[in-house]
């Protein structure tokens, strides 16, 4: 039986530059799925974290993001100094879930 993902859609938008120029820039909209609901993940890190709602989504979300590049390209040497360390990140965000 294949194992089902969740759908995703992220928008980043630049609502403002730096120097308070106007640099314009088309929305950038990413697509992707995850086999984790990853709304749920991110209630759990906003609440037990101890990070404010806007770092631990950030947190949350990337931490996501990213391990999904790096399971895509796991013999990419990109990463190869970032597997123990990744590893080590998500299992202490594993624990906070569990709470």
């Amino acid at each position: 039986m294949a194992k089902r993902n969740h759908e995703y859609r992220l928008t980043l938008e630049h609502l403002a530059d730096a120097n308070a120029e106007h640099t314009p820039h088309e929305p950038f909209t990413y697509t992707f799925t995850n086999h984790d609901n990853l709304f749920d993940i991110l209630e759990k890190v906003q609440q037990n974290s101890g990070l404010d709602a806007q770092n631990a989504a950030s947190l949350a979300i990337g931490v996501k993001l990213l391990s999904n590049a790096q399971l895509a390209y796991r013999d990419n040497p990109l990463f190869a100094d970032f597997h123990g360390p990744f590893r080590d990140l998500i299992m202490k965000l594993k624990d906070l879930n569990k709470q």
